[in-house]
C-alpha cells in the first residue's frame, strides 16, 4: 500500500511510463539484415493508392524513402515510398518492422514522424503487435499489412 512506502495524506503520486529502448535504431544504424526467428510464405506491404506491394524479407524492415546522396543508408530499406508522391511527406527511415519470438511489431523510429497504426499513434521509440490487415499511416501513405504463415 502507499501507507507502507511512507505516503501521507495530500500526497501527490506521480506515474510516468517507462520506456525501454526496442534496439531498432541500433540495429539500423549498424545495418544488418536479420531473419525472422520463423520461416513465413510471405510478408509484405500494399500501398492503398497504387496497390503497390513491398515485400518485407528481414529485420528491421525501414520503411521510408531511399537516401540518394548517401547510398549506404539504404541497406535495410524494404519499403521505398521515393519518388511516389510529389512533396515528400515521409522521412528516409520513417518506421521500422521487426519480429520476436513470431510476433511482428511496428515501430516508431523519430518523435517528428507520427506512425498510426489502424488509426493510434505510436509514440516514438515503442513498438506495437501488427497483425495481418493491420493499416499502418505514414505520412500521406497508408500501407496494409499481410502475413502468409
Amino acid at each position: 500500500t502507499l501507507d507502507s512506502a511512507g505516503m501521507r495524506e495530500g500526497a501527490v503520486l506521480v506515474c510516468q511510463p517507462l520506456v525501454e529502448s526496442t534496439g531498432t535504431t541500433n540495429a539500423i544504424a549498424r545495418g544488418q539484415a536479420m531473419p525472422f526467428s520463423r520461416a513465413y510464405t510471405r510478408v509484405f506491404v500494399r500501398e492503398s493508392r497504387t496497390l503497390r506491394e513491398f515485400d518485407i524479407r528481414w529485420q528491421p524492415a525501414v520503411l521510408g524513402r531511399r537516401d540518394l546522396r548517401d547510398p549506404s543508408k539504404n541497406r535495410l530499406l524494404a519499403v521505398d515510398l521515393e519518388g511516389m508522391e510529389p512533396l515528400p511527406s515521409v522521412s528516409r527511415h520513417h518506421a521500422a518492422i521487426t519480429e520476436d519470438a513470431g510476433s511482428m511489431f511496428i515501430e516508431a523510429i523519430t518523435e517528428r514522424n507520427p506512425v498510426l497504426l489502424n488509426g493510434q499513434r505510436i509514440p516514438p521509440g515503442s513498438r506495437r503487435v501488427l497483425n495481418a490487415g493491420d493499416t499502418i499511416k505514414l505520412g500521406d501513405f497508408v500501407l496494409n499489412f499481410y502475413l502468409v504463415a
